[in-house]
């Protein structure tokens, strides 16, 4: 689990799947391009039907062992590589996907804001007020 190694900021979601958030879930199953870096992508991150799973986007799935590419999800392309050999070979840059609709980035952080509600506020402690420090 690398995500404790990335810098939490205004474009990152956090985890996916039944542990993950909703908003992250929602950019998967909504996204066109999923660029899946280290992660064997088993069932608790893609559910049982994987044919639902990032139902929209092409996937592209880079991971050291190569018996995870394509081992449940049949990703567009698989790449078997380290991720700090990936990300030398293909830095990002604000340029790097010219076409991105800027819509989806407002997008993004809204579907953040409409998950961030406290489901519990009828009960007496709620889960939500409990955990948020």
């Amino acid at each position: 689990m690398g995500h404790e190694r990335v810098i939490a900021r205004n474009n990152y979601f956090n985890m996916i799947g039944s542990y993950g958030n909703r908003e992250a879930n929602w950019a998967v199953q909504n996204c066109d391009l999923l660029i899946v870096v280290g992660a064997r992508l088993d069932i608790r991150q893609t559910g049982s039907d994987v044919e639902d799973f990032a139902r929209k986007a092409r996937i592209v799935q880079i991971d050291i062992d190569p018996s995870q590419l394509g081992n449940r999800v049949q990703a567009e392309l698989n790449i078997c590589a380290t991720a700090d050999s990936f990300f030398k070979a293909l830095p990002f840059r604000a340029d790097t996907f010219p076409n991105l609709d800027k819509n989806w980035l407002a997008e993004l952080p809204m579907q953040r804001d409409r998950a961030q509600f406290n489901e519990y506020a009828d009960w007496e402690i709620s889960p939500s007020e409990l955990s948020k420090s």
